[in-house]
């Protein structure tokens, strides 16, 4: 594998919250066999971050609204997961991908520029006790970054 060892600008606690989102959907996918790999790569001008999982997949009538506000397949779901992750991606001057077969597994793909984040919110950035302008993504193991 080559690392990817960009540096974006991201708010530090909005990106938990899109992890956690995107994360909990695939270990709720997965059964106790299942897997969920995670991978990043390099895009002209931005950083892929890549979450796939082993679980039961997405119809492809689903994946038209999952990240609509309230739309849900889980009985216990508010819809409102990936309806504010897609939000906060969109926020940063990201995007986000799926890719689905039921029964086969989902991925999911968030786009990220290298560059500033159109409609980043500085004040909130300088206001998160973990925000700095340095702040960088490192996975597979890097240590990096002020964040």
């Amino acid at each position: 594998y080559e690392p990817v060892s960009e540096t974006v600008l991201l708010d530090p606690v909005k990106m938990r919250e899109v992890f956690i989102n995107i994360f909990s959907n695939a270990a709720d996918a997965i059964n106790e066999s299942g897997k969920i790999v995670i991978g990043t790569r390099r895009a002209l001008n931005a950083v892929i971050v890549t979450v796939e999982d082993s679980g039961s997949g997405i119809t492809k009538s689903d994946a038209k609204n999952i990240f609509q506000p309230f739309f849900t397949t889980k009985p216990k779901g508010t819809g409102l997961g990936l309806a504010v992750t897609h939000k906060i991606i969109e926020n940063h001057g990201g995007r986000i991908f799926v890719e689905s077969v039921k029964g086969s597994g989902t991925e999911f793909a968030l786009e990220f520029p290298v560059k500033a984040a159109a409609g980043l919110d500085k004040n909130a950035l300088a206001d998160s006790r973990m925000a700095s302008e340095n702040f960088q993504i490192a996975f597979r193991g890097q240590k990096r970054g002020n964040g």
